[in-house]
Order: structure tokens, then C-alpha cells, then sequence
């Protein structure tokens, strides 16, 4: 994933807190089979695993809102990045959702992100 950059620093008491919440995610984080598995069935019409899909995506979401240099509590960037990545996946179940939920998702949560703090 490319690194954005800001002028602004990110403390050294976020980045550990980031890191700590990273570490918690990856536990809890389906292997990638199971997520193409999930998507497979999320395409077949099971749109009530939508959610399952998105809270897959949470060590993703947290390493984007690490590289945002801002004093937003990390709960709200959590939010709001589910919320952009349930807006693509409900747009993708109605044109029949396609392996660019993972190359797009991540642009989403960036852009989400941004428009937060701007």
C-alpha cells in the first residue's frame, strides 16, 4: 500500500497505540481463503455477511488511519472506514461485487479518512 504524506508528524504514542490495535486485529483476522470465501458468498447473495466482510478489512482500515497524521480519536477512523467500505460493498452487491472491493477498498477508507479531517 503507498504511504501518504503529510508534513505533519504522527506522535510516537500513536503509532503504539496503532500498533497495538494492529496486533489485536491480526488475531482476529480471516486468512485470505476465507475472505475470498466470504466474498463468494456475499456475491451469491448472502448481503447479510456484508458486515462480516467489512470487520475483515479492520487491520487494513487501522494501518490507513496510522499514516493520517490527525488527533481524531482512532474509534471514529474505525468508523468511518467501515462505513466507506459497507457504502462499496452495497454498491457492488447491486452490480454484482467483484474482486476490486479489495484493490478499491483501501482508496475508499483513504478518502473517507481525508474528508474527515479536512
Amino acid at each position: 500500500m503507498r504511504q501518504l504524506k503529510f508534513a505533519k508528524e504522527i506522535s510516537t504514542e500513536r503509532i503504539n497505540e496503532f500498533e497495538k490495535l494492529i496486533s489485536i486485529a491480526r488475531t482476529k483476522q480471516p486468512s485470505n481463503a476465507e475472505q475470498r470465501a466470504l466474498l463468494e458468498k456475499v456475491r451469491s447473495g448472502e448481503s447479510e455477511l456484508i458486515e462480516k466482510l467489512v470487520d475483515s478489512w479492520e487491520v487494513n482500515i487501522l494501518s490507513i488511519a496510522k499514516q493520517i497524521p490527525t488527533e481524531i480519536p482512532i474509534e471514529e477512523l474505525i468508523a468511518i472506514g467501515k462505513k466507506e467500505l459497507n457504502n462499496l460493498a452495497e454498491h457492488e452487491i447491486n452490480s454484482e461485487i467483484r474482486e476490486r472491493f479489495f484493490r478499491f477498498g483501501a482508496w475508499c477508507v483513504r478518502q473517507g479518512m481525508l474528508k474527515l479531517i479536512i
